[in-house]
């Protein structure tokens, strides 16, 4: 799994892409996918690539989806 999340060039701004229900989605930036996971948008059942990439993979795979703690 580590050749999937090779890295991309410096300086190369990444394009993201997202496959949900047979739809493809992008390019997204990563202040856009970091906004769309932030917002609660993202499924962990989401495929995303980017260059680098040997495959889709589940967005559970590449991105945390660690609830924030509330305090009461």
């Amino acid at each position: 799994m580590k050749d999937d999340l090779a890295e991309t060039s410096p300086g190369q701004p990444v394009e993201w892409y997202l496959g949900r229900d047979g739809q493809l989605y992008g390019p997204l930036s990563d202040v856009e996918m970091t906004k769309f996971r932030e917002l609660g948008h993202m499924h962990m059942t989401d495929l995303v690539w980017r260059e680098g990439f040997a495959n889709w993979m589940p967005a559970a795979a590449v991105f945390n989806f660690a609830r924030k703690k509330t305090a009461w």
